[in-house]
């Protein structure tokens, strides 16, 4: 049987970069109390992530002589309908004020029975089209979550923020569908994705739909989001159709063990940063700090390291090298990398490997040089193999905890097509 078209619930505005989610009556509550005043809502993702309330009337006439911002929220009883184009022009009459939002929900959750989300940002994928009611394809993958069926589509994508690069519908495995779980759902979304566009990508407006597809439900805040494409992807756009499936599925761990949800999450948080805009040297201390976080996680919950007296005693270097042990990856220093063997090889270090030199150069950054007539700092070209090693290793140890075993780009070999693709290194490994 063949699927159904997936598209976005909203629309940009011409302009691009500009969503109304709702127009209709909102509830504007201040010091005089709660009044009616004619309204919208909009997202804006450009020039930044903004939800913003627009009061029209002598509403507006109000919250522009009083002091602090009111609260704003959808009546109860309003119909969510997607408002049309031409509800835009309503901004440019009459009396207007503009109220920032943290988040709006409106509706009622109880009576959806799917959620459909919006994704915004760098979401670059090449995947194969599908055959959709009406005799036409559309690109779409299916991939599993704890408790989720779930659907992406990407037509077109807008990469620059001006629309919407994805998005998608999940489908709960049982009723009913929880606040607490599609704000769980939306977290995981925002991991996965992330940490497959390798950049922060915003997910939301949310939307709860019932059986006839209607949206019953909204759901909506500025999203998270950082616009344009990383500097460098393990995961190429041909990779996105086996990735997806496989690191989803690697959640279902995060069933029984939240902790170690919340520490993948800040795991890839350090991930997306060090492969951000800031310079080098900014990047390659937040590249070691998630390191760090995932040797204290990883070698406590598998038994590599429980005497706490040892786990105290072992240095960050040290620590790091038996989380790639554990997770399978080379600690050699890359043959790719001749400025640090260099500096293996100045340093008078003939044990050391990867990590140590990795953090030495770290080390070298962040504390203060010996001399202060003559200050030393590593140079540019053992910054960036420092930057490229402690990324890959990053990279690869977050792919290790959550299962996966394909194939990735290799960023200690650049300069190669993004065809050139090879398999995870633990696979070598276990065979």
């Amino acid at each position: 049987m063949d699927r159904e078209r997936i598209g976005p619930i909203f629309r940009p505005h011409r302009d691009g970069g500009r969503f109304l989610l709702f127009d209709g009556n909102l509830n504007v509550e201040a010091d005089e109390g709660q009044q009616p005043a004619a309204g919208q809502i909009e997202l804006r993702l450009l020039p930044k992530s903004e939800l913003l309330a627009h009061i029209f009337g002598p509403a507006a006439i109000r919250h522009f002589f009083n002091e602090g911002e009111p609260e704003i929220s959808v009546p109860n009883d309003a119909p969510l309908l997607p408002p049309i184009d031409a509800a835009f022009a309503k901004q440019d009459q009459g009396n207007r004020s503009i109220v920032a939002l943290d988040e709006i929900q409106a509706g009622d959750l109880a009576s959806a029975s799917q959620i459909a989300f919006h994704v915004s940002g760098a979401l670059n994928a090449s995947l194969t089209p599908v055959a959709i009611s009406g005799g036409a394809r559309q690109p779409q993958i299916d991939f599993q979550f704890p408790g989720w069926d779930l659907v992406l589509a990407i037509d077109n994508p807008d990469l620059d923020g001006s629309g919407f690069s994805a998005f998608g519908r999940a489908t709960p495995t049982s009723l009913p569908i929880s606040v607490d779980g599609v704000e769980r759902l939306g977290r995981w979304l925002f991991i996965l994705l992330s940490f497959v566009a390798n950049r922060e990508l915003g997910i939301g407006p949310t939307c709860g739909l019932n059986a006839e597809g209607q949206v019953v439900w909204l759901d909506c805040g500025p999203p998270r989001l950082k616009l344009g494409k990383g500097v460098i992807n393990w995961c190429t756009p041909r990779l996105v159709s086996a990735a997806l499936p496989q690191l989803a599925a690697g959640f279902e761990a995060f069933e029984t063990d939240e902790a170690m949800e919340v520490i993948v999450d800040r795991a890839i948080g350090y991930a997306l940063a060090a492969n951000g805009d800031e310079v080098i040297d900014v990047r390659i201390p937040i590249a070691c700090s998630g390191l760090e976080l995932l040797a204290w996680a990883v070698l406590q919950r598998h038994r590599w390291l429980i005497d706490g007296d040892a786990r105290r005693k072992l240095g960050a270097a040290a620590a790091v090298r038996l989380l790639l042990k554990w997770a399978g990856i080379p600690t050699a220093i890359p043959q790719s990398l001749p400025a640090l063997e260099a500096w293996r090889k100045k340093s008078s270090q003939p044990d050391w490997e990867g990590p140590e030199v990795l953090f030495n150069v770290r080390n070298g950054m962040v504390h203060p040089p010996k001399r202060l007539s003559d200050p030393e700092w590593p140079d540019g070209e053992e910054l960036f193999e420092a930057w490229q090693l402690g990324t890959w290793y990053l990279e690869l140890v977050l792919l290790r905890i959550l299962g996966y075993e394909g194939e990735y780009w290799s960023r200690v070999r650049l300069g190669r097509s993004a065809f050139d693709l090879e398999p995870v290194p633990w696979l070598a490994t276990t065979s």
